[in-house]
């Protein structure tokens, strides 16, 4: 009789659960490359009983014999051939948020997430769709691996802005504001309902009065400065849009933080150098201030890596991002503060925080079997 025995997805959960000592524990964590375990197909065949020495016995065991060389031979094909398949196969799970999203694989419906199916090697289109939303993937299937997609569908996103904004200071305070002709009060002032474009605002103190055009830009909030002549130099703002904090210093003096919305600075043409330090990123960016307006710079940051791990084994996702099953090694990602998250099915979930910086990769090794 032939025996077939596949290695099944709660055989691995128990593998799981078995006991290992610290130092193994710690061999298993430190083994950041891509590593895969196929499925196994185990053969047995248990030996006939001893044969009778009576003549007609012995012909009805001979006629049995050949039947069991008939069948084992039948039985032996139809391993062969499961054993090509499983060789060849690899496997797609499809997970999201919320349960029961259709999946469709070229063309062809195949379910309801969460989904695992068995596929031939090769390149495949995936479409997942649930409700309104909708999402379309490109995936390869390789020999013994399993590709697991986690979709995480984007909040409703609000109706795009018509109107901008502007913000008035002045110094001293109190100044009366018209913006094209019409007033609109005293400063400090923020006008949320301009039309995107250029506007005239006249700001008039006693006998003196100052006029300028600023553009305001739909979703966006400009800011105008009024300052008097013996306040000191005209002054405009700096704003700096990044991720991460950084430092902001002009020849060597530390003047402000991004941090802050924006920072009263000289207005005219500058060099700005923008550090952190503990993530190892500098940079300069020249940068022209106009009287009274604000200037912005944006950052473009580079990328680090990271590596993760796991014992047993777990699912990581990055700032919401599936990335596969550890372990899991050289990912490139942006530098910063990022949050990782790890998932087994018998021993639950694990939330990590590393940085990424531009120097060595961040390692994280998680032992999934140990409370939090």
């Amino acid at each position: 009789m032939v025996k077939q025995a596949l290695r099944t997805e709660t055989q691995r959960a128990e593998l799981d659960q078995q006991p290992s000592s610290d130092g193994e524990v710690a061999s298993r964590l430190d083994a950041f490359p891509s590593e895969s375990e196929g499925v196994r197909i185990i053969t047995h065949v248990e030996p006939s009983p001893a044969v009778s020495e009576h003549p007609a016995r012995t012909r009805l065991v001979g006629v049995a014999a050949v039947c069991v060389v008939l069948i084992a031979a039948t039985a032996g094909v139809v391993w062969m051939r499961t054993a090509i398949l499983a060789g060849s196969a690899g496997a797609l799970r499809v997970e999201t948020d919320v349960a029961g999203a259709n999946v469709t694989i070229d063309g062809t419906y195949r379910g309801k997430t969460p989904l695992l199916l068995s596929l031939d090697n090769g390149d495949y289109t995936v479409r997942i769709d649930q409700g309104s939303q909708s999402r379309t993937l490109p995936v390869s299937i390789a020999q013994r691996t399993t590709v697991v997609h986690h979709i995480s569908w984007p909040a409703a996103t609000a109706a795009p802005m018509t109107t901008g904004g502007l913000e008035i200071v002045s110094d001293p305070r109190g100044q009366a504001v018209s913006i094209d002709g019409q007033p609109r009060g005293v400063t400090p002032l923020t006008i949320s309902d301009l039309t995107p474009g250029n506007h005239e605002v006249l700001v008039r103190k006693d006998a003196s009065t100052v006029r300028r055009t600023v553009q305001v830009k739909a979703g966006e909030t400009s800011s105008l400065m009024f300052a008097s002549g013996a306040s000191g130099p005209a002054s405009g703002w700096l704003s700096v849009t990044v991720p991460i904090p950084l430092q902001v210093f002009e020849d060597g003096r530390l003047i402000g933080s991004s941090q802050s919305d924006r920072i009263l600075v000289p207005s005219g043409a500058h060099t700005y150098d923008l550090v952190n330090e503990a993530l190892g990123f500098r940079m300069s960016q020249a940068v022209q201030v106009a009287t009274g307006q604000t200037a912005n710079i944006s950052v473009q940051l580079p990328r680090g890596s990271i590596n993760v791990n796991a014992v047993p084994w777990a699912q990581v996702w990055l700032d919401g991002q599936p990335l596969g099953e550890t372990p899991i090694g050289n990912v490139s990602w942006t530098i910063g503060t990022h949050e990782i998250v790890l998932r087994h099915p018998d021993l639950g979930e694990r939330r990590v925080s590393t940085t990424i910086t531009t120097g060595e990769a961040a390692r994280v090794a998680v032992d999934m079997r140990k409370a939090q």
